[in-house]
């Protein structure tokens, strides 16, 4: 039977690291070894993870680096067939890795399954409900990832010989307001996609904790930075080959969506923070020029005209 890593980056995550750390530990499909790696945080969340004993193995950064850093050191610390990624905010229900398991099990061409998640804390619900990709069945994902930004690492598990093929999680280090502006997994899975099937499962395996301390929370920065990860993958992709102008076209139809939405909702900050951005990105200029001028009408105007009832021209 395949061994399963599961790797649990963390960085001040005192509030939630026990729990977490338990839901890896009572699972009923056992994990070989659990790994934390603490990205130099400065409260207990060290001392809680040690509390654990030998059933759980810890790394500590000597400075921060990010999730997509911490995630790689706990993986070349590791040996399982299988690797599991559990955020330290999240908790996995008993069945999650023998879920997992038994579809990469069963599937041998799949390089990723995922699951679904419970919502809790500032949000409820299911996620994703319904789901963006063909379901309990291995699929060709990439053109979909390229429009539907689908799951979460605590979902996830990943055979190790693909992981490594594909050189791990890659960063592009932002920050925002003194916070890392982090996409780098969604990145990993649209590299997975676009050279394996992956299988997303209809079952709920596991709860995503959403609270505003998370990168998740920050709107606009991350969005942006989730298109920058798409047009790296775009480049890579290259015009010669045959999903390339599919994948293009997704990506675009989300963007002008996103613009749509983003102005549709008046949130001002947030689309000049679009504009700006995609203005100088050749794939995104033509959805982006028909938002420019509205995108810098000042806010009290935009009110204003609103109020009054005046109609806003699209072109």
């Amino acid at each position: 039977m395949p061994s399963i890593s599961v790797i649990v980056p963390a960085y001040n995550a005192e509030k939630f690291i026990g729990e977490a750390i338990e839901s890896a530990l009572n699972q009923t499909r056992p994990a070989k070894e659990i790994i934390v790696v603490d990205d130099a945080s400065t409260d207990r969340t060290v001392e809680i993870a040690r509390s654990f004993g030998e059933r759980v193995k810890v790394i500590v950064n000597a400075k921060n680096r990010g999730p997509g850093h911490s995630r790689n050191a706990g993986v070349a610390a590791s040996t399982g067939d299988y690797l599991a990624f559990l955020d330290a905010d999240d908790k996995w229900l008993p069945e999650h890795l023998r879920t997992l398991a038994r579809i990469l099990d069963e599937n041998p061409q799949v390089a990723l399954a995922a699951t679904r998640a419970e919502l809790t804390g500032l949000r409820s619900g299911v996620w994703p409900d319904p789901l963006p990709v063909p379901a309990d069945q291995p699929a060709d994902c990439f053109a979909l990832f390229m429009r539907h930004t689908f799951s979460h690492p605590s979902a996830w598990l990943i055979r190790r010989r693909v992981f490594e093929e594909i050189a791990g999680f890659q960063d592009i280090v932002e920050t925002y307001r003194g916070k890392r502006v982090q996409a780098e997994d969604y990145d990993l899975l649209l590299r997975i996609s676009y050279r394996y099937p992956v299988y997303a499962s209809s079952a709920l395996t596991y709860r995503y904790h959403w609270h505003p301390e998370q990168s998740s929370s920050m709107g606009a920065p991350q969005t942006v930075m989730v298109f920058k990860y798409r047009l790296r993958m775009l480049g890579s992709v290259g015009i010669g080959d045959a999903r390339y102008e599919l994948a293009r076209d997704r990506m675009v139809r989300h963007w002008e969506c996103i613009l749509e939405e983003t102005w549709r909702c008046r949130q001002m900050c947030a689309l000049r923070t679009y504009v700006q951005y995609g203005w100088n990105q050749p794939c995104l200029a033509l959805a982006t020029r028909h938002y420019i001028c509205r995108a810098f009408v000042p806010t009290w105007v935009v009110r204003l005209r609103d109020w009054l009832g005046l109609n806003w021209r699209k072109r």
